[in-house]
């Protein structure tokens, strides 16, 4: 069996954490703390929980493979009035599981949305696919 170099490029999430006075760039989590992504829901198990109380400190989150950013993503939860066209991490106020999807809420249907989402999501398609890739190289992705 072959053992996979410690060396290789893998997936972190670094995101900007902002408490009270002070603002500094943070680790969301390291692939090592993936347990699956599912291609299916867009969900994003980690092993461990972040709390909405947690999470909401937050924000510009990058991905990276390595030293390559591969995408960015805002964050998004359920408490939010506002739309976002792009990519965001969202927590589900109703069990506190992370998504990835092309934009908050993903109930929006209406032309002008519908179509920037597109368009994002067919900037970052190149970057996306080669994070699904690392990810199903590593065993972390769940199919339905």
């Amino acid at each position: 069996m072959k053992r996979e170099q410690t060396n290789v490029a893998q997936i972190k999430c670094k995101a900007t954490f902002t408490n009270d006075k002070f603002t500094k760039d943070s680790t969301f989590f390291t692939e090592a703390e993936i347990e699956y992504f599912d291609t299916t829901t867009n969900e994003l198990k980690l092993n461990k929980v972040c709390t909405n109380q947690e999470i909401i400190h937050f924000n510009d989150f990058v991905f990276y493979i390595g030293t390559d950013s591969l995408f960015k993503a805002r964050l998004a939860v359920d408490q939010m009035s506002s739309i976002i066209n792009d990519l965001v991490i969202h927590q589900s106020a109703e069990n506190g599981n992370l998504f990835i999807e092309d934009g908050y809420p993903m109930w929006i249907d209406n032309l002008g949305a519908t179509t920037l989402r597109a368009q994002n999501k067919d900037k970052r398609a190149a970057n996306w696919k080669k994070f699904i890739e690392r990810l199903a190289k590593t065993g972390k992705i769940k199919k339905q």
